[in-house]
């Protein structure tokens, strides 16, 4: 027989010492590369008039170099930015991102737009720029929730929100977490990883809520989400013992 499961959390003190630590956790720690979900290319405009009569064939085949051109370049300087990233130099990776977000977005490629915008966020975070943070954060959640990516968004929402609890925003930040009122709006952090049965996101969403509570001094709401946040912590960690 394996071994048998028991109690992680003995009490909610436990608890909430690990919580000190824990919003220090970032849901994507590392920048990522961009991986290619779409090969359908973008549309090109015309550059100019035609001396002779134009060849379809050859217009098309032009564009689609163009674009493959184009994607490799903004793959490669998203790859010189997570060099960067990986070498300790967070602001040296901020203007190969740039450049690649510029591309990602002028061509629609939401996808990969949205990868860049968070490692933009993340290395601003990294760097002390928490404001920038914010707004790159508020611009993934905008690009994920164009997408219907649904559990990235509620991720998004609280990357943003312990942002703006690093900026004394924390009502804001309880906005985006959970909504004014219990139980959480449908569209907060917690809710959309509730529904989406993210573990690690329902962890993350409902741990940074009770900090929040806790740093307006809404003690009893704190205690009452560090619960929660206790009781699904501790199912997670039993299917684990158990699995």
């Amino acid at each position: 027989m394996g071994n048998r499961c028991r109690p992680i959390f003995k009490s909610l003190r436990f608890a909430v010492l690990v919580l000190s630590g824990f919003l220090l956790f970032s849901l994507t720690p590392a920048p990522q590369p961009v991986q290619w979900l779409s090969e359908s290319p973008a549309q090109v405009g015309r550059a100019g008039l035609a001396q002779t009569a134009p060849n379809p064939a050859l217009q098309q085949s032009t564009q689609k170099s163009t674009q493959k051109s184009t994607q490799k370049s903004a793959q490669q300087l998203v790859q010189q930015g997570v060099e960067h990233y990986q070498a300790g130099d967070m602001a040296g990776a901020l203007p190969f991102w740039q450049a690649a977000l510029s591309i990602y977005q002028d061509s629609q490629q939401l996808e990969q737009a949205a990868i860049v915008l968070e490692n933009l966020a993340r290395a601003h975070q990294q760097i002390g720029q928490v404001s920038e943070a914010v707004t790159y954060w508020q611009q993934a959640v905008d690009t994920y929730r164009q997408l219907g990516h649904l559990q990235q968004l509620g991720r998004m929402l609280t990357e943003q929100a312990q942002a703006l609890s690093r900026l004394g925003q924390h009502r804001q930040a309880i906005t985006l977490l959970c909504g004014d009122e219990e139980p959480c709006s449908v569209n907060s952090a917690v809710a959309l990883a509730q529904q989406n049965n993210d573990d690690i996101g329902t962890a993350a969403a409902l741990g940074s809520l009770g900090e929040a509570y806790r740093l307006i001094g809404d003690y009893n709401r704190a205690i009452q989400v560090l619960r929660k946040w206790k009781q699904s912590a501790l199912r997670k960690r039993r299917y684990q013992l158990c699995s």
